[in-house]
């Protein structure tokens, strides 16, 4: 069983809608991906407030990107043992599929093996949303609205299966220590 392994400022912040999103930093996940890993990051969940915005939470392993640029992750202010909380908030409620439902379970954190994302073409987004999984899912006006905006695929793997999320490409990302202090991703544009 997982013991609360999170600061009690993350659970708060996202209850009370209390999150330091003013110190957001606006991006879209295939250019951060172009960048930085989630090679080794803990995956806490995704949540959605309905008709609004959904909340992938990720405890961020950033020893890799500290290797591959040490002067942009400095460990006298990324901390040295404790790696950060990745925020990630996606502008519109993603359409999400789940796949090999025991990514979740309850005996272990689940481990992102991977994570990459990128903006569907047109002709690919009508194939996606026109297939018989997602067509029984969504109704006329949903389904228009899929197509009316860029469309963005992400995939985060995790070893006990996969997330797909289907979403617009704007994205907020917040990177928090465990202090609940902003830390702003270096080198970002």
């Amino acid at each position: 069983m997982i013991e609360q392994d999170y600061p009690d400022w993350l659970a708060h912040g996202l209850l009370n809608a209390e999150l330091r999103w003013d110190k957001a930093q606006n991006s879209n996940l295939p250019k951060f991906f172009e960048k930085y890993d989630l090679h080794d990051s803990r995956w806490y969940g995704l949540f959605t407030k309905p008709n609004s915005f959904s909340l992938a939470i990720i405890e961020w392993d950033f020893i890799y990107c500290r290797m591959v640029y040490p002067e942009l992750f400095p460990e006298s202010i990324w901390g040295s043992y404790k790696w950060p909380f990745l925020l990630i908030e996606f502008s519109m409620p993603p359409y999400q599929m789940v796949l090999d439902s025991n990514l979740w379970e309850s005996d272990y954190r689940p481990i992102i093996g991977n994570a990459r994302s990128r903006v569907l073409p047109i002709a690919e987004r009508e194939n996606l949303l026109n297939a018989s999984f997602v067509q029984n899912t969504f109704d006329d006006k949903l389904r228009e609205a899929y197509l009316e905006v860029e469309l963005t695929h992400t995939i985060f793997e995790g070893i006990f299966g996969h997330v797909h999320l289907l979403h617009n490409p704007d994205v907020r990302l917040l990177c928090m220590n465990w202090e609940g202090n902003i830390l702003e991703i270096p080198d970002w544009d």
